[in-house]
């Protein structure tokens, strides 16, 4: 899922009703979704208290839903509710994770699952636009599409949306000399700490964890 950088999301008072709050570094948004009122009640009464209830509701995903699960930086899980081809679709292009269980014990065995890894925010994105060596190593020469990224930042390959690796940004450079960081539009190269098998298109996305 896409995140963006500010801890700040859609949260309900009353369910179904926005207002903007500051969440704690340490919780996590979520939109619940269920095919009776009974069952969604009894999993938001289960849910620990960290995780925090952005939005619910009774029946199938909808468009909404993904579309506040992306405003509001948030999972959707999902208790028996149908999900039409449509929306997945729809969620896939957004990036949005969509969790559907049968058993509401797995659902929330997934939340503490959640809750246990913590959330990952994005910091930046490039895309690598060219390959080169320096000093018996590989560079890759990207440009800042989103955010920025820097020294010393948790880099996650992407290849076709689908991770490829992980490795620090060990050294970034700009016109061969080395810097902190760099932002959206800039060109620059990046050295890994660890050998990564990147192409030309790939992209390095900058992580918090």
């Amino acid at each position: 899922m896409e995140v963006p950088h500010a801890k700040i999301v859609e949260a309900v008072a009353p369910r179904n009703k926005f207002e903007l709050r500051r969440l704690q570094d340490d919780e996590i948004p979520v939109i619940i979704k269920a095919d009776n009122a009974g069952a969604l009640e009894a999993i938001i009464a289960s849910l620990p208290p960290k995780i925090v209830v952005v939005d619910s509701g009774v029946g199938e995903i909808t468009s909404s839903d993904v579309i506040n699960a992306k405003t509001g930086n948030a999972y959707i899980f999902a208790f028996e509710s149908k999900i039409p081809n449509d929306i997945v679709k729809l969620a896939e292009a957004e990036k949005i994770k969509i969790a559907r269980f049968d058993i509401i014990y797995e659902l929330l065995l997934a939340v503490d699952e959640l809750l246990k890894k913590g959330k990952v925010e994005e910091l930046g994105r490039a895309e690598i636009l060219a390959s080169f060596p320096f000093n018996d190593k590989k560079v890759a020469g990207a440009k800042v599409t989103v955010g920025r990224i820097g020294k010393g930042d948790k880099l996650i390959l992407m290849r076709a949306g689908k991770e490829i690796g992980r490795a620090k940004a060990a050294s970034v450079r700009k016109q061969k000399a080395e810097v902190p960081s760099v932002g959206p539009a800039e060109e620059f190269g990046v050295i890994l700490d660890s050998q990564l098998d990147f192409i030309i298109g790939d992209v390095i996305v900058s992580v918090t964890k």
